[in-house]
């Protein structure tokens, strides 16, 4: 069973649709107790690192999912917000994240790149190497986003699947073992996010 664990406002009505018309038994919850029989969970969120590290600090996720991810078959997926999560702490304000990637939270507006501070639309991606989600050999594939912060430190690390340039370059996919994350929207990304999920799902199986 696939989890999705709701912490803002945005309801994942649309990618619960997308996964369930994969066959997928999906559940949407805002309580951590009711993904224990699940053995993916995304998380999901698309108001900020701010506000999704609150709800995640309430709810006490990070001794959660340490202790989930010691199981052999268990998988943790951040979206949007939620992948930003993942990362050790926001760059300005100090913010803890969770802590399960070598990254941290960066604002795209503090970096001069000269750009909006939004990233906003659909934008075309590099993957930069083999994995569970896109099609490989690399293809010219188009996502839609809409964030204002980055993990920095991803690309260095070699978590990074795919990168973007918007002023500069930054992961927009990263997988590190058993936790992954994705900074687009997949369930608004038409026949790509769909593809994306096709694939990641049969890896998993």
């Amino acid at each position: 069973m696939i989890g999705i664990l709701e912490l803002d406002q945005y309801t994942p009505i649309r990618l619960g649709i997308l996964l369930q018309k994969q066959g997928q038994e999906v559940l949407l919850s805002k309580k951590l107790e009711q993904l224990d029989e699940c053995n993916i969970v995304l998380l999901f969120g698309a108001s900020g690192f701010e506000t999704c590290m609150a709800r995640l600090t309430e709810l006490g996720a990070k001794e959660y999912f340490l202790n989930r991810l010691q199981e052999e078959n268990f998988k943790l997926i951040g979206i949007n917000s939620g992948m930003l999560c993942l990362g050790k702490q926001h760059y300005s304000t100090g913010t803890e994240g969770l802590g399960l990637l070598d990254s941290v939270v960066r604002d795209i507006g503090e970096n001069g790149w000269n750009v909006n501070d939004e990233h906003y639309g659909w934008h075309l991606i590099k993957q930069v190497q083999e994995n569970d989600f896109f099609s490989y050999p690399p293809k010219r594939e188009f996502y839609f986003f809409n964030h204002t912060e980055y993990l920095q430190g991803s690309i260095e690390s070699n978590d990074s699947l795919a990168v973007c340039k918007y002023g500069g370059n930054f992961a927009i996919a990263v997988q590190n073992e058993n936790i992954s994350g994705l900074l687009f929207h997949p369930e608004r990304s038409s026949q790509y996010g769909v593809n994306l999920f096709k694939s990641f799902i049969k890896s998993c199986m």
